[in-house]
């Protein structure tokens, strides 16, 4: 994600790429950055916690930048190859969210890594994926239209969606038995 996808006044961050490392041919100094997988746009709405704490964090980048001049680690696009900029950089330049304090981007890797650490010491074991679908699964729960859900996730259909998280159906079925039941008792 590049801060060009955060919309601050607004209140939302678009989901519109993706960074691809080409491992088969070990290319890993030159990842690419394309359309999500599933070639959608998604625009998802943040609250404003999120939107002051990603303020701060972009001004702590910028400070950094500043401080390391020359030093700090730009990125800009040629084609689809993102390539750290050098003295006579001509491409696109981006600016992304997940960095080191040097700019350097911080492989995907190492966030899986840090969250395993981070979920340890919680007691809970979980990954990423494991996240975004305790999201969906808040969000069903409560009552969120799965439209509505599957938009957020990405998900070509709403059926897409309801399969993966089917085993929620027991739950959701629970809940309107009981609600036809006190409607009939009224």
């Amino acid at each position: 994600m590049t801060w060009d996808d955060v919309d601050f006044e607004n209140g939302n961050i678009t989901i519109n790429k993706q960074i691809y490392y080409d491992y088969l041919n070990d290319d890993r100094t030159a990842p690419e950055l394309s359309s999500t997988k599933s070639d959608k746009i998604r625009v998802i709405p943040i609250d404003n916690i999120l939107r002051t704490e990603l303020l701060e964090y972009r001004h702590f980048q910028k400070q950094r930048m500043d401080e390391l001049g020359e030093y700090y680690i730009r990125y800009h696009l040629e084609g689809n190859k993102i390539v750290e900029n050098g003295e006579n950089s001509t491409g696109e330049p981006l600016r992304f969210l997940c960095t080191y304090d040097y700019g350097k981007l911080i492989p995907k890797s190492t966030l899986t890594v840090q969250l395993k650490r981070v979920s340890e010491k919680m007691g809970i074991r979980f990954t990423f994926h494991e996240l975004r679908h305790g999201h969906a699964t808040l969000l069903l729960n409560n009552g969120v239209n799965i439209k509505v859900i599957q938009e957020r996730l990405g998900h070509s259909t709403s059926e897409t969606t309801m399969q993966i998280h089917a085993h929620l159906g027991n739950k959701l079925k629970d809940e309107a038995t009981n609600v036809l039941n006190d409607l009939m008792r009224k």
